[in-house]
């Protein structure tokens, strides 16, 4: 399934991480978490980030 998920993220514009994650999510949602993988599908860790705004 992670290995699909992180296929399907090559297909999407290059943005920001904060900007994918967020996109479509009210004002008021403003903190991301990502959970990270490495290219040959890896655990990596936990990303958290408050995007400052623009």
């Amino acid at each position: 399934m992670f290995q699909r998920l992180h296929e399907l993220s090559a297909l999407f514009p290059k943005k920001e991480l904060w900007q994918r994650i967020n996109e479509g999510m009210p004002a008021e949602y403003n903190r991301q978490l990502a959970l990270c993988f490495s290219e040959q599908g890896q655990w990596q860790e936990v990303e958290t980030a408050i995007p400052q705004s623009s």
